[in-house]
C-alpha cells in the first residue's frame, strides 16, 4: 500500500513541476509546441505543425533556447517577426515556403549563432536580408532560388564562419562578398 502511495505523490509532484515548467515558459509549451530542456538550454518544437504565420507562436521567457520551426507553412518573414525571440540561439526556418524576408525581419535575434534557412523559395540575398544578425556563426540557406547576392548582404556578419550555399542558381558571387566575415567553411 505504501508503494502506491509513494507512486501517487511522485506523479502529482511530476505533473506539478510539468505545468510549472509550462508556465515558466509560456503559452507556446502548453499548446502548439514541444518543449524539452536540456542542460539548461530549451528546445522549443514547432515543427510540421501547419504554422502560415509567427503570430501563431509566442516566445518563450527563457534565456537561451532553440527555435524549430521545420517544415510549416511559412512564406514570408515579416518586420519585426522575431522582436521578442531574443533568447534564441538557433532556429530552424528549413522546408517551408518562404520567398520573402523583408528587412528587419530578424530585428530581436541578436543572440543568434545559428539560422537554417535551406528548402526554400528565396529568390536573392539584399543588403538587408540578414540585418541584425551581427552574431551569426552559421548560415544553412542551401536548396533554394537565390539568383542574387548583394554585394554586402554579408558585410555585417563579422562572425560567420559557416555558410552552406549550394544547390542554388547562382552563376557567380559578388566580388570581396566575404571581405568582412571571417575566413569561411565552405559546404
Amino acid at each position: 500500500m505504501h508503494i502506491w502511495i509513494l507512486k501517487i505523490i511522485l506523479l502529482i509532484a511530476s505533473s506539478l513541476r510539468l505545468i510549472e515548467m509550462y508556465d515558466n515558459y509560456g503559452e507556446i509549451c502548453r499548446n502548439l509546441c514541444t518543449c524539452e530542456e536540456k542542460e539548461a538550454i530549451l528546445t522549443v518544437s514547432c515543427e510540421n505543425r501547419g504554422i502560415v504565420r509567427l503570430t501563431e507562436i509566442s516566445p518563450v521567457q527563457f534565456s537561451m533556447y532553440h527555435l524549430l520551426l521545420t517544415g510549416n507553412l511559412l512564406k514570408k518573414l515579416s518586420l519585426n517577426d522575431f522582436i521578442n525571440y531574443t533568447g534564441v540561439t538557433i532556429l530552424h526556418l528549413g522546408n517551408n515556403d518562404i520567398s520573402e524576408v523583408e528587412a528587419g525581419a530578424f530585428n530581436g535575434l541578436q543572440g543568434l549563432k545559428r539560422l537554417h534557412l535551406n528548402n526554400n523559395k528565396i529568390e536573392s540575398l539584399r543588403e538587408d536580408t540578414l540585418a541584425g544578425l551581427e552574431s551569426l556563426e552559421y548560415l544553412q540557406i542551401d536548396y533554394n532560388y537565390i539568383t542574387n547576392i548583394d554585394t554586402h548582404a554579408l558585410s555585417k556578419l563579422h562572425q560567420l564562419t559557416v555558410m552552406i550555399l549550394n544547390d542554388n542558381m547562382l552563376s557567380t558571387l559578388p566580388a570581396n562578398i566575404f571581405r568582412n566575415v571571417p575566413s569561411p567553411t565552405w559546404i
